[in-house]
Protein backbone atom coordinates (compact mmCIF):
# COMPACT_ATOMS: atom_id res chain seq x y z
CA UNK A 1 0.00 0.00 0.00
CA UNK A 2 2.81 2.44 0.80
CA UNK A 3 4.08 2.06 -2.80
CA UNK A 4 0.86 1.54 -4.72
CA UNK A 5 -1.35 4.19 -3.14
CA UNK A 6 0.76 7.23 -4.12
CA UNK A 7 1.18 5.89 -7.69
CA UNK A 8 -2.51 5.15 -8.17
CA UNK A 9 -3.44 8.51 -6.66
CA UNK A 10 -1.06 10.33 -9.00
CA UNK A 11 -2.53 8.53 -12.01
CA UNK A 12 -6.04 9.54 -10.96
CA UNK A 13 -4.90 13.15 -10.54
CA UNK A 14 -3.31 13.15 -14.03
CA UNK A 15 -6.52 11.77 -15.59
CA UNK A 16 -8.63 14.37 -13.79
CA UNK A 17 -6.33 17.22 -14.86
CA UNK A 18 -6.46 16.11 -18.49
CA UNK A 19 -10.25 15.91 -18.46
CA UNK A 20 -10.45 19.39 -16.97
CA UNK A 21 -8.06 20.73 -19.61
CA UNK A 22 -10.10 19.05 -22.36
CA UNK A 23 -13.27 20.65 -21.02
CA UNK A 24 -11.54 24.04 -21.00
CA UNK A 25 -10.57 23.55 -24.65
CA UNK A 26 -14.03 22.36 -25.65
CA UNK A 27 -12.99 18.78 -26.49
CA UNK A 28 -15.92 16.41 -26.10
CA UNK A 29 -17.55 13.35 -27.66
CA UNK A 30 -21.25 13.22 -28.49
CA UNK A 31 -23.47 10.23 -27.74
CA UNK A 32 -23.73 9.07 -31.35
CA UNK A 33 -19.95 9.01 -31.78
CA UNK A 34 -19.58 7.21 -28.45
CA UNK A 35 -22.14 4.58 -29.48
CA UNK A 36 -20.21 4.02 -32.72
CA UNK A 37 -16.97 3.51 -30.77
CA UNK A 38 -18.62 0.93 -28.55
CA UNK A 39 -20.03 -0.88 -31.59
CA UNK A 40 -16.51 -1.08 -33.06
CA UNK A 41 -15.13 -2.40 -29.77
CA UNK A 42 -17.81 -5.10 -29.73
CA UNK A 43 -17.15 -6.01 -33.37
CA UNK A 44 -13.42 -6.40 -32.71
CA UNK A 45 -14.38 -8.96 -30.06
CA UNK A 46 -16.73 -10.76 -32.46
CA UNK A 47 -19.86 -9.52 -30.67
CA UNK A 48 -22.80 -7.24 -31.15
CA UNK A 49 -23.15 -4.30 -28.78
CA UNK A 50 -26.02 -6.04 -27.00
CA UNK A 51 -23.93 -9.21 -26.55
CA UNK A 52 -20.99 -7.22 -25.14
CA UNK A 53 -23.30 -5.39 -22.74
CA UNK A 54 -24.84 -8.69 -21.57
CA UNK A 55 -21.41 -10.24 -21.04
CA UNK A 56 -20.23 -7.29 -18.93
CA UNK A 57 -23.30 -7.48 -16.73
CA UNK A 58 -23.04 -11.27 -16.46
CA UNK A 59 -19.51 -10.82 -15.09
CA UNK A 60 -20.93 -8.34 -12.54
CA UNK A 61 -19.39 -5.38 -14.32
CA UNK A 62 -21.02 -2.05 -15.07
CA UNK A 63 -21.71 -1.22 -18.72
CA UNK A 64 -22.30 2.44 -17.82
CA UNK A 65 -18.86 2.62 -16.16
CA UNK A 66 -17.29 0.96 -19.19
CA UNK A 67 -19.07 3.47 -21.45
CA UNK A 68 -17.78 6.39 -19.37
CA UNK A 69 -14.27 4.92 -19.42
CA UNK A 70 -14.33 4.78 -23.23
CA UNK A 71 -15.56 8.38 -23.34
CA UNK A 72 -12.71 9.55 -21.11
CA UNK A 73 -10.09 7.60 -23.06
CA UNK A 74 -11.28 9.16 -26.33
CA UNK A 75 -11.30 12.69 -24.88
CA UNK A 76 -7.80 12.26 -23.45
CA UNK A 77 -6.52 10.83 -26.75
CA UNK A 78 -7.92 13.85 -28.61
CA UNK A 79 -6.29 16.18 -26.11
CA UNK A 80 -2.93 14.43 -26.42
CA UNK A 81 -3.20 14.53 -30.22
CA UNK A 82 -3.40 18.31 -29.99
CA UNK A 83 -0.14 18.26 -28.05
CA UNK A 84 1.44 16.04 -30.72
CA UNK A 85 0.16 18.28 -33.53
CA UNK A 86 1.87 21.26 -31.88
CA UNK A 87 5.30 19.60 -31.83
CA UNK A 88 7.57 21.76 -33.96
CA UNK A 89 9.47 20.03 -36.76
CA UNK A 90 12.32 21.95 -38.39
CA UNK A 91 12.82 22.31 -42.13
CA UNK A 92 16.19 20.59 -41.74
CA UNK A 93 14.55 17.52 -40.15
CA UNK A 94 12.00 17.35 -42.96
CA UNK A 95 14.67 17.69 -45.66
CA UNK A 96 16.79 14.97 -44.04
CA UNK A 97 13.81 12.61 -44.02
CA UNK A 98 12.93 13.41 -47.64
CA UNK A 99 16.55 12.89 -48.75
CA UNK A 100 16.66 9.46 -47.09
CA UNK A 101 13.32 8.49 -48.59
CA UNK A 102 14.29 9.63 -52.10
CA UNK A 103 17.93 8.55 -52.17
CA UNK A 104 17.33 6.13 -55.08
CA UNK A 105 14.53 8.04 -56.80
CA UNK A 106 15.14 9.18 -60.38
CA UNK A 107 13.98 12.70 -61.31
CA UNK A 108 13.47 13.92 -64.88
CA UNK A 109 13.13 17.59 -65.84
CA UNK A 110 12.27 19.87 -68.74
CA UNK A 111 13.69 23.36 -68.57
CA UNK A 112 14.17 26.70 -70.25
CA UNK A 113 17.55 28.39 -70.06
CA UNK A 114 18.77 31.83 -71.16
CA UNK A 115 22.14 33.56 -71.00
CA UNK A 116 22.15 36.62 -68.74
CA UNK A 117 22.37 39.90 -70.67
CA UNK A 118 25.26 42.21 -69.86
CA UNK A 119 23.21 45.20 -68.75
CA UNK A 120 21.15 45.23 -65.55
CA UNK A 121 18.21 46.81 -67.38
CA UNK A 122 18.14 43.94 -69.91
CA UNK A 123 18.40 41.41 -67.08
CA UNK A 124 15.40 42.97 -65.37
CA UNK A 125 13.48 42.87 -68.64
CA UNK A 126 14.34 39.17 -69.14
CA UNK A 127 13.44 38.35 -65.53
CA UNK A 128 10.02 39.96 -65.98
CA UNK A 129 9.54 38.04 -69.25
CA UNK A 130 10.26 34.73 -67.48
CA UNK A 131 8.01 35.56 -64.55
CA UNK A 132 5.12 36.44 -66.88
CA UNK A 133 5.68 33.21 -68.84
CA UNK A 134 5.75 31.14 -65.64
CA UNK A 135 2.47 32.68 -64.49
CA UNK A 136 0.89 31.80 -67.84
CA UNK A 137 2.23 28.22 -67.62
CA UNK A 138 0.72 27.75 -64.18
CA UNK A 139 -2.59 29.25 -65.28
CA UNK A 140 -2.83 27.02 -68.37
CA UNK A 141 -1.20 23.97 -66.71
CA UNK A 142 0.97 23.43 -69.79
CA UNK A 143 4.73 23.88 -69.43
CA UNK A 144 5.82 21.95 -72.53
CA UNK A 145 3.58 23.68 -75.11
CA UNK A 146 4.43 27.18 -73.88
CA UNK A 147 8.12 26.27 -73.52
CA UNK A 148 8.17 25.14 -77.17
CA UNK A 149 6.73 28.48 -78.23
CA UNK A 150 9.13 30.38 -75.97
CA UNK A 151 12.14 28.54 -77.44
CA UNK A 152 11.41 30.20 -80.79
CA UNK A 153 12.99 33.30 -79.24
CA UNK A 154 16.70 33.43 -80.22
CA UNK A 155 17.84 33.89 -76.61
CA UNK A 156 15.84 30.93 -75.16
CA UNK A 157 16.75 27.23 -75.20
CA UNK A 158 14.29 24.45 -74.29
CA UNK A 159 15.84 21.19 -73.08
CA UNK A 160 14.98 17.89 -71.38
CA UNK A 161 17.23 16.03 -68.97
CA UNK A 162 17.61 12.27 -68.58
CA UNK A 163 16.28 11.03 -65.21
CA UNK A 164 18.93 11.29 -62.48
CA UNK A 165 19.27 10.37 -58.83
CA UNK A 166 18.99 13.09 -56.23
CA UNK A 167 22.74 13.33 -55.58
CA UNK A 168 23.40 13.60 -59.35
CA UNK A 169 21.25 16.69 -59.76
CA UNK A 170 22.73 20.20 -59.68
CA UNK A 171 22.80 21.58 -56.16
CA UNK A 172 20.31 24.30 -57.09
CA UNK A 173 17.77 21.55 -57.93
CA UNK A 174 18.50 19.20 -55.01
CA UNK A 175 17.10 21.81 -52.64
CA UNK A 176 13.87 22.16 -54.63
CA UNK A 177 12.98 18.77 -56.13
CA UNK A 178 12.18 17.18 -52.75
CA UNK A 179 9.18 19.50 -52.46
CA UNK A 180 7.99 19.23 -56.08
CA UNK A 181 5.20 17.15 -57.55
CA UNK A 182 5.16 16.06 -61.20
CA UNK A 183 4.15 19.09 -63.26
CA UNK A 184 5.36 21.64 -60.72
CA UNK A 185 7.45 24.56 -62.00
CA UNK A 186 10.27 26.15 -60.03
CA UNK A 187 10.55 29.83 -59.39
CA UNK A 188 12.99 31.52 -61.76
CA UNK A 189 16.51 30.40 -60.82
CA UNK A 190 19.49 32.71 -61.41
CA UNK A 191 23.08 31.45 -61.54
CA UNK A 192 26.23 33.42 -62.25
CA UNK A 193 25.52 33.56 -65.98
CA UNK A 194 22.05 32.08 -66.70
CA UNK A 195 18.34 32.10 -65.91
CA UNK A 196 16.59 28.72 -65.52
CA UNK A 197 12.96 27.61 -65.29
CA UNK A 198 12.49 23.90 -64.47
CA UNK A 199 9.43 21.63 -64.62
CA UNK A 200 9.44 18.18 -63.00
CA UNK A 201 8.40 15.64 -65.68
CA UNK A 202 8.83 12.32 -63.87
CA UNK A 203 9.73 10.70 -60.59
CA UNK A 204 10.74 7.04 -60.71
CA UNK A 205 10.60 5.45 -57.26
CA UNK A 206 10.30 1.66 -56.92
CA UNK A 207 8.97 1.59 -53.36
CA UNK A 208 7.09 4.90 -53.36
CA UNK A 209 3.80 4.65 -55.29
CA UNK A 210 2.57 7.72 -57.12
CA UNK A 211 -0.42 9.44 -55.51
CA UNK A 212 -2.77 11.23 -57.91
CA UNK A 213 -5.77 13.42 -57.05
CA UNK A 214 -8.34 15.26 -59.14
CA UNK A 215 -7.92 19.03 -59.03
CA UNK A 216 -9.91 21.93 -60.43
CA UNK A 217 -8.76 25.38 -61.49
CA UNK A 218 -11.27 27.66 -59.79
CA UNK A 219 -12.05 31.31 -59.37
CA UNK A 220 -14.90 32.82 -57.42
CA UNK A 221 -16.45 36.00 -56.10
CA UNK A 222 -17.59 35.99 -52.46
CA UNK A 223 -19.99 38.45 -50.85
CA UNK A 224 -21.25 38.32 -47.26
CA UNK A 225 -24.41 39.73 -45.75
CA UNK A 226 -24.16 42.03 -42.72
CA UNK A 227 -26.34 44.33 -40.66
CA UNK A 228 -26.72 46.71 -43.60
CA UNK A 229 -27.00 44.17 -46.43
CA UNK A 230 -29.44 41.26 -46.29
CA UNK A 231 -28.99 37.88 -48.01
CA UNK A 232 -31.55 38.98 -50.59
CA UNK A 233 -29.60 42.17 -51.35
CA UNK A 234 -26.32 40.22 -51.70
CA UNK A 235 -27.97 37.72 -54.05
CA UNK A 236 -29.31 40.51 -56.28
CA UNK A 237 -25.90 42.18 -56.34
CA UNK A 238 -24.22 38.92 -57.41
CA UNK A 239 -26.78 38.46 -60.18
CA UNK A 240 -25.91 41.97 -61.40
CA UNK A 241 -22.16 41.18 -61.30
CA UNK A 242 -22.79 37.93 -63.17
CA UNK A 243 -24.68 39.81 -65.88
CA UNK A 244 -21.76 42.25 -66.28
CA UNK A 245 -19.37 39.30 -66.70
CA UNK A 246 -21.65 37.64 -69.27
CA UNK A 247 -21.74 40.95 -71.15
CA UNK A 248 -17.95 40.75 -71.65
CA UNK A 249 -16.85 42.39 -68.42
CA UNK A 250 -13.76 40.70 -66.95
CA UNK A 251 -14.34 38.18 -64.16
CA UNK A 252 -10.91 39.12 -62.80
CA UNK A 253 -11.78 42.83 -62.69
CA UNK A 254 -15.16 42.17 -61.04
CA UNK A 255 -13.52 39.92 -58.42
CA UNK A 256 -10.83 42.49 -57.60
CA UNK A 257 -13.52 45.14 -57.21
CA UNK A 258 -16.20 43.26 -55.29
CA UNK A 259 -15.01 39.95 -53.81
CA UNK A 260 -14.74 39.84 -50.01
CA UNK A 261 -12.49 36.77 -49.98
CA UNK A 262 -9.19 38.12 -48.55
CA UNK A 263 -7.21 35.19 -49.96
CA UNK A 264 -8.28 35.46 -53.60
CA UNK A 265 -10.07 38.75 -54.22
CA UNK A 266 -6.89 40.69 -54.95
CA UNK A 267 -5.89 37.93 -57.42
CA UNK A 268 -9.08 38.28 -59.44
CA UNK A 269 -10.78 35.52 -57.48
CA UNK A 270 -8.27 32.89 -58.61
CA UNK A 271 -7.94 30.00 -56.13
CA UNK A 272 -5.53 28.08 -58.36
CA UNK A 273 -5.56 24.29 -58.79
CA UNK A 274 -7.16 22.55 -55.81
CA UNK A 275 -9.00 19.33 -54.87
CA UNK A 276 -12.56 19.71 -53.59
CA UNK A 277 -11.92 17.86 -50.32
CA UNK A 278 -10.97 21.05 -48.49
CA UNK A 279 -14.04 23.04 -49.51
CA UNK A 280 -17.42 23.44 -47.86
CA UNK A 281 -19.78 20.68 -49.00
CA UNK A 282 -22.02 23.02 -51.02
CA UNK A 283 -19.03 24.66 -52.73
CA UNK A 284 -17.42 21.30 -53.59
CA UNK A 285 -20.66 20.03 -55.12
CA UNK A 286 -20.96 23.11 -57.34
CA UNK A 287 -17.32 22.78 -58.45
CA UNK A 288 -17.72 19.13 -59.40
CA UNK A 289 -20.91 19.78 -61.40
CA UNK A 290 -20.04 23.10 -63.04
CA UNK A 291 -19.49 23.24 -66.81
CA UNK A 292 -16.01 24.57 -67.50
CA UNK A 293 -15.73 28.21 -68.53
CA UNK A 294 -19.26 29.15 -67.43
CA UNK A 295 -20.04 31.43 -64.48
CA UNK A 296 -22.54 29.76 -62.13
CA UNK A 297 -24.39 30.98 -59.06
CA UNK A 298 -25.07 32.74 -56.90
CA UNK A 299 -25.21 29.97 -54.31
CA UNK A 300 -24.72 30.00 -50.55
CA UNK A 301 -22.24 28.34 -48.19
CA UNK A 302 -21.43 28.97 -44.55
CA UNK A 303 -18.95 31.66 -45.69
CA UNK A 304 -21.41 33.72 -47.74
CA UNK A 305 -22.72 33.73 -51.33
CA UNK A 306 -20.61 32.94 -54.36
CA UNK A 307 -20.22 33.23 -58.08
CA UNK A 308 -18.02 30.43 -59.39
CA UNK A 309 -16.13 29.62 -62.57
CA UNK A 310 -14.26 26.35 -63.13
CA UNK A 311 -11.52 26.98 -65.68
CA UNK A 312 -10.17 23.45 -65.97
CA UNK A 313 -9.74 19.99 -64.47
CA UNK A 314 -6.69 17.75 -64.12
CA UNK A 315 -5.36 14.69 -62.36
CA UNK A 316 -2.30 15.83 -60.44
CA UNK A 317 0.53 13.93 -58.78
CA UNK A 318 0.76 14.89 -55.09
CA UNK A 319 3.36 12.29 -54.04
CA UNK A 320 5.79 14.89 -52.71
CA UNK A 321 3.10 16.49 -50.52
CA UNK A 322 2.09 13.08 -49.11
CA UNK A 323 5.74 12.17 -48.44
CA UNK A 324 6.28 15.42 -46.56
CA UNK A 325 3.11 14.98 -44.47
CA UNK A 326 4.09 11.39 -43.61
CA UNK A 327 7.59 12.40 -42.56
CA UNK A 328 6.26 15.20 -40.35
CA UNK A 329 3.80 12.75 -38.76
CA UNK A 330 6.59 10.20 -38.16
CA UNK A 331 8.89 12.82 -36.63
CA UNK A 332 6.12 14.08 -34.36
CA UNK A 333 5.26 10.54 -33.30
CA UNK A 334 8.90 9.87 -32.45
CA UNK A 335 8.93 12.98 -30.25
CA UNK A 336 5.46 12.44 -28.83
CA UNK A 337 6.45 10.54 -25.69
CA UNK A 338 8.80 13.22 -24.40
CA UNK A 339 6.45 16.01 -25.51
CA UNK A 340 3.44 14.54 -23.68
CA UNK A 341 5.46 13.86 -20.52
CA UNK A 342 6.77 17.43 -20.53
CA UNK A 343 3.26 18.79 -21.15
CA UNK A 344 1.80 16.67 -18.32
CA UNK A 345 4.51 17.90 -15.96
CA UNK A 346 3.72 21.53 -16.81
CA UNK A 347 0.00 20.84 -16.43
CA UNK A 348 0.58 19.18 -13.04
CA UNK A 349 2.74 22.04 -11.79
CA UNK A 350 0.42 24.78 -13.04
CA UNK A 351 -2.54 23.76 -10.84
CA UNK A 352 -3.09 23.31 -7.15
CA UNK A 353 -4.44 19.85 -6.34
CA UNK A 354 -6.60 19.38 -3.27
CA UNK A 355 -6.27 15.78 -2.08
CA UNK A 356 -8.93 14.67 0.38
CA UNK A 357 -8.51 11.18 1.86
Amino acid sequence: PEVLLPNVLEQLIIVKLQLQEAERLGIAVNEVALDNMLVHIAERNGQTLAEMKAQIEQQQGSYSEMRESVRQEFIISQLRQQVINNIEISDREIETGLRELNANTLFGFSYLVAELPDSEAERDKLRLWFQTLRKKMLYQNNFSALAEIASEQPFINYKKSVPRRLNQLPQLLQEKVLYMNIGDITQLIKTADKFYLFSLDERQAKQLPQVVEKQYHIRHILLRSDTLHSDSYIRKKLFAIKKHIENDSSFERMAKRYSQDPGSGFKGGDLGWLPTKGFAKEFALQVEQAPHGKVIGPFATEFGQHLLEVLGERRQDVSSDIQRQNIIAQLRQAKSGDAINEWLLRLRESLDVDIRL
